[in-house]
């Protein structure tokens, strides 16, 4: 069972907005669609919003709510005609239909959250590097060191990084705490690394 927060400025009740929700053992708050009402939707392990009328407005608000970051999946409620104007750029993790059956909707809400949560459970993914800070351990395999060093690089969105940036640059320090420069590590012509990181 999930907790499921229904954003819609219509005054009819969740079952008429999506009957299926009805049939299923989720429960469900409904707030206005707004921005706000979705940063005080604490506890929601999903957002529905309703994007049946006035699909300008709701692009904007599913907009601000992307630029948000919201931890949780948001998924809008369309009807067919909805379909043709719903594009990447909205920002939806998800689409459904207002008149899927209880097991689409079932389905397609457990995907959006069950996609959310390796970010939640401290798994950090850049390309094809896969840190898992709660066992420490590193795809590709590391040392140590470098799990400390590329940890903190991937933490903070950073890409691109050769050799040279983690031996000369000051901010490695800080992205790594533990980590001490040494003159012979410094001196070291040849990239430490190139063994240990592979193709990443």
């Amino acid at each position: 069972m999930s907790n499921v927060l229904l954003l819609t400025d219509a005054t009819e009740p969740a079952a008429d907005i999506l009957p299926s929700l009805s049939l299923l053992p989720h429960a469900v708050r409904t707030g206005p669609a707004s921005a706000t009402a979705a940063g005080g939707g604490s506890g929601a392990d999903a957002i529905l919003v309703d994007a049946r009328r006035d699909l300008v407005q709701v692009r904007r608000l599913l907009r601000l709510l992307r630029g948000a970051e919201m931890a949780v999946p948001v998924l809008a409620v369309v009807t067919e005609g909805g379909w043709a104007a719903v594009t990447a750029d909205w920002g939806a993790d998800d689409v459904i239909l207002h008149t899927a059956g209880p097991g689409e909707v079932d389905a397609r809400l457990r995907l959006a959250i069950g996609r959310m949560a390796p970010a939640m459970s401290g798994e950090i993914r850049s390309g094809d590097l896969l840190i898992d800070e709660p066992t420490a351990s590193v795809e590709p395999r590391v040392t140590a060191q470098i799990y400390e060093l590329i940890a903190g690089l991937a933490a903070q969105g950073l890409r691109g990084f050769s050799c040279g940036t983690f031996s000369a640059s000051s901010w490695v320090a800080a992205a790594a705490p533990g980590f001490i420069r040494s003159p012979r590590f410094a001196a070291n012509r040849r990239c430490p690394w190139r063994g240990n990181i592979g193709s990443w």
